[in-house]
C-alpha cells in the first residue's frame, strides 16, 4: 500500500509559460532541484565501435543504470562523456524541472554524446539496476536536426511502454536570453516533433526529410509516469545528412531517507494483559517526503483495543502523512491485547513507505507469560479414626 507521487504545479505552470514544446508533469511535492547523473564509458579513446558505461547519481537512493552503446558498422566516430559546449538552462523545459546544467564552469554536468556516420545505425541500452521510481527520472535529448531517433523502454515487469506513458515534449536549448550554449549558431532553431506510438515513440527534425537542414539545440525531454527498467535509444541519420551525432542528459529528483521504529512499552505482559505500542515514522534526509504511509503489523491471536486514528486492514494499522518535512516525525500508539490464552514470544514490525523514500522497517520483541495456575492451600480433611472394638457384651 503506498501513496500516490503528487506534483509540483508550480513548475508546470512555469514550463507551460516558457512555450517550449509540451509542457508535462514536472516532479514531486518537493521544491528541491533534480540531481544530474555522472557517467562512465569504456574505452575512453574515440572512435570504437562497441561501449560500455553507466550512469550514477549522488543520491544514493536514486538507482544508477549499465548501459551498451553499440553501432551497426566501425564508423569511426566519438562516443565521448563531455561537459561543455551544450547545456540545459532554466530557461528550458528540463532545466526549468529539474535545474540547469550548465554553464560550466559555474555549473558543470555530464553528459553523453554520440557521433555516427551516414550509414550506421547506434544502439544504445540503459538497464537500471532496479526499477526506476515513476515521475522522478528526467531525459533529454539535443541536437536532433539531420537525424532522428527512436525509443522503446520496459517497466517493472519487462513490458513495453507506450509512448503516452514515457510523457514527453520537444523545445531548443539555444532558444535562450542568457547564458547560450557556447555551440549554438546564429539561428533558426527549430523545434523537433515527437510523435509517441503504442510502444515508445520518435523523435525526428523539422524540417522534416528530405528538406532537413544542419541547425543547433533542438531537443526532446521525458519524465516517465512509469518506473523503467531499461530504455533504449536506437538513432540513424537521414540520407545526405550533414554531420550527425546527438547529446544526453539524465537528471533526477532526490529521493530522501525516512527511518521507522517501533516499540512497545512493556517487554513482558501477562495473558490477557494490554500494551500500548509506540510507532514513529521520521525524515532523515535533507528533502522533503510526501505521502508516508506507516503500517504496524499485528501479530496473531492479538486483538487491537485502541487504534490512535489508524485504519485497520487486515493485521495491519495503517496511517499516512501526507508530507514530512526533514527532521519531521509522525507517530501513533497502538493498544492491544493477546487472546484467550496466548502466552510466547511475539514480534511488532513497522513499515513506512514513501515515493520520495522507498522503504524502512523496524521490529521489536514482546512476551507474553503464561499466568501460574494458582495453588489450593486449603488443609486437607483428616481421615476419620477407625473406631476401637467393643467387648462383646451379654
Amino acid at each position: 500500500m503506498t501513496g500516490k507521487v503528487r506534483f509540483m504545479k508550480s513548475s508546470i505552470a512555469l514550463v507551460t509559460a516558457l512555450g517550449f514544446g509540451l509542457a508535462v508533469a514536472a516532479g514531486p511535492a518537493s521544491a528541491a532541484p533534480g540531481v544530474y547523473s555522472d557517467w562512465t564509458i569504456s574505452p575512453t579513446e574515440s572512435g570504437a565501435q562497441n561501449y560500455t558505461g553507466t550512469i550514477g547519481f549522488p543520491n544514493a537512493l536514486l538507482p544508477g543504470a549499465d548501459y551498451t552503446s553499440d553501432k551497426s558498422v566501425d564508423d569511426n566516430q566519438s562516443v565521448r562523456v563531455v561537459t561543455d559546449g551544450d547545456w540545459l538552462t532554466t530557461q528550458t523545459p528540463f532545466g526549468a524541472v529539474f535545474g540547469p546544467s550548465g554553464p560550466p564552469p559555474g555549473i558543470t554536468t555530464q553528459f553523453l554524446r554520440l557521433r555516427i556516420a551516414l550509414n550506421t545505425v547506434s544502439t544504445t541500452t540503459y538497464t537500471f539496476r532496479e526499477p526506476f521510481p515513476a515521475d522522478r527520472l528526467g531525459i533529454a535529448f539535443g541536437d536532433i536536426d539531420v537525424d532522428s531517433i527512436r525509443l522503446t523502454a520496459t517497466d517493472e515487469n519487462g513490458a513495453q511502454v507506450p509512448g503516452s506513458k514515457l510523457v514527453g515534449g520537444t523545445f531548443n536549448y539555444c532558444n535562450v536570453t542568457v547564458d547560450k550554449p557556447t555551440d549554438c549558431d546564429s539561428g533558426p532553431y527549430p523545434i523537433p516533433v515527437w510523435t509517441p506510438a503504442a510502444e515508445g515513440g520518435s523523435i525526428t527534425p523539422t524540417p522534416p526529410a528530405p528538406g532537413i537542414q544542419e541547425t543547433s539545440g533542438a531537443s526532446a525531454w521525458f519524465q516517465p509516469s512509469v518506473s523503467l527498467k531499461s530504455l533504449t535509444v536506437t538513432f540513424q541519420a537521414y540520407p545526405g545528412a550533414g554531420s550527425p551525432s546527438y547529446r544526453t542528459w539524465f537528471a533526477a529528483f532526490p529521493r530522501t531517507k525516512i527511518e521507522t521504529t517501533v516499540k512497545p512499552d512493556k517487554e513482558k505482559i501477562p495473558e490477557g494483559g494490554e500494551v500500548d505500542v509506540n510507532v514513529s515514522t521520521g525524515n532523515g534526509g535533507d528533502f522533503d517526503a510526501g505521502d508516508v504511509e506507516t503500517c504496524l503489523k499485528i501479530p496473531k491471536r492479538f486483538v487491537v483495543v485502541k487504534k490512535d486514528g489508524t485504519s485497520l486492514d487486515g493485521r495491519n494499522a495503517c496511517w499516512t502523512a501526507e508530507e514530512l518535512k526533514p527532521g519531521g516525525e509522525t507517530d501513533k500508539e497502538i493498544t492491544v491485547r493477546p487472546t484467550g490464552d496466548t502466552s510466547g514470544n511475539f514480534t511488532f514490525q513497522s513499515t513506512a513507505t514513501s515515493p520520495d523514500a522507498g522503504q524502512a522497517d523496524a521490529k521489536a520483541n514482546l512476551t507474553v507469560k503464561k499466568k501460574k495456575k494458582k495453588k489450593n492451600n486449603k488443609p486437607k480433611p483428616r481421615p476419620n479414626p477407625r473406631p476401637k472394638p467393643q467387648p462383646p457384651t451379654g
